[in-house]
């Protein structure tokens, strides 16, 4: 998958944003933006988070500073994401509409294209990895899919916890094809914790 970009991220948060709106928030504090009368876009300036689906706490993402995230006026950001603080973070929160306003005045759609581009890369390989596959082959992917994590990321998370939170796979199950894949010499897990893969095999 191509990287992150990065500097399209940057240019356009340093165009939308007000330093007096940024807010810290310490570890774990949960966001819900669904009272909200209107639509806003969140900004990461600093730290992690995890992005949860509402209605059954699905985990959907972690993400890293910088991000934006609700620059979509067909997805109601404010009633499809819980937002939680993985450690200190600097986020700020923009209305929609003063999004696009600006960057409509300050043309500003080259940078808003590759962050859109970049979303939809990531909701095709969330969609890919689940759909028509089987539990072995959804645990493999989130395994790999947790090798990729920043650092910051996985020496919090529990590697059993971050697959079942992703995929709603029973617990012993999970536990069970971790314990097989760590003693057959394919992960290093050090008290629960993903420590590296060797080689996945293809099959269970």
């Amino acid at each position: 998958m191509k990287m992150k970009p990065q500097s399209h991220i940057q240019s356009l948060i340093n165009s939308l944003s007000n330093k007096n709106n940024i807010v810290i928030e310490k570890d774990k504090r949960t966001f819900s933006f669904e009272r909200l009368t209107v639509s806003v876009c969140f900004i990461l300036h600093k730290g992690n988070i995890a992005a949860f689906r509402p209605d059954d706490q699905l985990l959907m993402r972690y993400a890293s500073a910088p991000i934006i995230i609700g620059i979509n006026e067909f997805i109601d950001f404010n009633h499809q994401f819980i937002i939680q603080a993985n450690g200190e973070i600097a986020y700020e929160l923009i209305p929609l509409e003063e999004v696009m306003k600006r960057v409509e005045s300050l043309n500003l759609w080259e940078n808003l294209s590759y962050i859109l581009m970049y979303n939809m890369k990531l909701m095709v390989n969330d969609h890919s990895k689940a759909v028509g596959r089987g539990t072995y082959e959804i645990i493999r992917s989130s395994i790999i899919e947790l090798m990729v994590q920043t650092d910051d990321i996985k020496t919090k998370i529990n590697a059993c916890d971050y697959i079942q939170s992703r995929t709603n796979i029973s617990r012993s199950r999970i536990m069970s094809i971790l314990k097989d894949l760590k003693e057959g010499g394919y992960i290093d897990i050090e008290k629960g914790r993903l420590i590296n893969i060797n080689q996945l095999p293809l099959k269970y």
